[in-house]
């Protein structure tokens, strides 16, 4: 619609309700503190680009031999990942716990899930995310075990050092999350009570 407001259905085909919706373009935000302009704050759009590059690749490299995702794929963008990284943090935000599908659902989920990709695409592109050069990762590991995310990583660093500049006052605080998979840089510690 001219106006940004999607108006959802029931299954029926009758209107239910019309709610906002912004698209990822920064030109027709109705501020200067859109969901875009955050998300560039920490990944900026050269680093965006990377992840589509290697996402494709690998989304690539992986339907060659298989018909089924050769028909079910087509190449991520940078306007796609920001709309997929914009509903990792929606679905962070408000859905802790919530399956996946109930995300999408036309009854318990959220209009904004749906309205921005359907659950089978961003399925795919959580499948074939990636952030590093598969090829020479092996290599690499050898000597660094975020091999696979340290550019992101360290750029994401860089940038919430950039972001942040600390008032008067500061307090700081930790906190201890148990964990229980495996991990190369997890750190037991025997006198915490989560360890």
């Amino acid at each position: 619609m001219e106006d940004n407001t999607i108006l959802l259905t029931s299954r029926a085909g009758t209107p239910t309700k019309s709610c906002a919706f912004y698209p990822w373009s920064c030109s027709s935000c109705p501020s200067p503190n859109c969901i875009r302009q955050a998300i560039e704050m920490f990944l900026p759009s050269d680093i965006i680009e990377l992840i589509v590059k290697y996402t494709n690749e690998e989304a690539n490299r992986n339907i060659q031999n298989s018909s089924y995702l050769s028909q079910e794929w087509s190449d991520i963008c940078q306007e796609e990942l920001y709309a997929y990284i914009g509903l990792i943090f929606a679905g962070a935000h408000r859905s802790n716990d919530v399956d996946l599908r109930d995300l999408w659902s036309e009854t318990r989920g959220a209009a904004i899930f749906r309205a921005t990709m359907g659950r089978q695409r961003f399925e795919l592109i959580t499948r074939f995310l990636r952030f590093d050069e598969k090829q020479s990762r092996d290599e690499r590991k050898r000597n660094d075990k975020l091999a696979a995310i340290r550019t992101v990583w360290n750029t994401f660093l860089q940038r919430c050092h950039n972001s942040y500049i600390p008032g008067y006052s500061v307090t700081v605080d930790e906190q201890i999350i148990p964990f229980r998979w495996r991990a190369p840089f997890k750190v037991y510690m025997r006198s915490k009570p989560d360890r």
